[in-house]
């Protein structure tokens, strides 16, 4: 009996130790495994970190870097693919994906990337189409979210900064949308223009940055852009601006859209009374604008306290000639859009 109660004893002992040893090895491994999560979350984070420096650093020149570091995340990898390891502001040449925006470095990779590449237009979805006539292509419009096509939009904006000296944003484009403008044929959409927006802006802005690539200029495609920028404010019932400062041809472009809008207004006989607050409630043009483009034109008195508009109507005349033309005209009953939501991306 002693013996027994001595060998029970000893039992109770050495039982707790067994589950105390297993589990002490379970925090080891999982120790272990913390320890590896944490090494692996600290070479993302520089590697990211070395992205970034990358774009910043490098990205404006040839538009190296960040874009097609993105795209490489997002399973475009590939060989002689631009990324941050292999910055592409390095390389003389530069192949573009004419539809999903990726670039490399090797003629031979675009092959390779065209036999796979499935796209045909834009991400994002269609707002608006234009019809094919007067031997000119049919045009489309898509809206694109920079929060959900964050690699395309970067890609986009590196491609502007090749053409745009003054372009700084590149990488930070999930407050943006971007409006791309294609000409459409039997092989897909082919971009040749756009311009980006802020989703909400405090100042008013309705346009932030505007591109129409060099093989399409002088087809009255930048015009239309400005134009379609107004649609959308029309459409969201809200007085929009373009963000200052303006360049030089910026400003020539949006006088002219604000010359011919204006003008067009003022020599309609049915309108015989027309203060500048009706004016941008007609237009969606800020009274600021209107004042200036006005003045410009030395249609505008001040009187008494108060802006007075004396346009005659040859002067009118000659003033819309001046103008020009209005470029690819944009019928607002063809536009299919709704406006930004904010609730609904960031559930507020």
């Amino acid at each position: 009996a002693a013996a027994a109660a001595a060998w029970h004893r000893l039992l109770r002992q050495a039982q707790p130790d067994g589950p105390r040893r297993r589990r002490r090895a379970g925090r080891d491994h999982s120790s272990g495994s913390r320890c590896w999560q944490r090494r692996a979350a600290e070479e993302g984070r520089a590697a990211k970190a070395a992205t970034v420096a990358a774009v910043r650093g490098g990205g404006g020149g040839d538009g190296g870097g960040a874009g097609g570091g993105g795209e490489q995340q997002q399973g475009g990898g590939g060989e002689g693919l631009a990324t941050a390891g292999a910055p592409a502001a390095s390389c003389a040449k530069l192949y573009v994906c004419e539809f999903c925006l990726k670039y490399m470095r090797k003629q031979r990779t675009l092959l390779k990337h065209k036999a796979r590449c499935v796209l045909t237009h834009p991400p994002g979805k269609q707002i608006y189409a234009h019809p094919q006539g007067d031997g000119k292509p049919a045009l489309g419009m898509w809206e694109i979210d920079g929060l959900h096509c964050k690699a395309y939009c970067q890609n986009l904006c590196l491609l502007a900064k090749l053409f745009l000296d003054h372009k700084t944003l590149y990488y930070d484009v999930d407050l943006f949308l971007f409006y791309i403008l294609c000409e459409v044929d039997e092989r897909g959409y082919h971009i040749v223009g756009y311009f980006s927006k802020e989703k909400c802006s405090e100042e008013g802005y309705n346009l932030a940055c505007i591109l129409t690539l060099p093989a399409y200029q002088r087809k009255g495609y930048g015009k239309m852009l400005i134009s379609f920028s107004y649609e959308l404010s029309k459409k969201e019932g809200k007085v929009g601006t373009p963000e200052r400062p303006l360049s030089d041809l910026g400003l020539v472009s949006y006088r002219g859209y604000w010359t011919r809008e204006l003008l067009n207004i003022l020599q309609d006989p049915s309108r015989t009374v027309m203060s500048i607050k009706d004016l941008s409630d007609l237009t969606c043009i800020k009274t600021e604008d209107i004042i200036s483009t006005l003045q410009h034109l030395n249609l505008l008195a001040y009187q008494k306290g108060a802006y007075v508009i004396c346009a005659a109507p040859e002067i009118i005349t000659k003033h819309l000639k001046a103008a020009g033309s209005p470029g690819v005209v944009v019928d607002p009953g063809k536009l299919i859009w709704t406006p930004y939501n904010a609730e609904k991306d960031y559930k507020m």
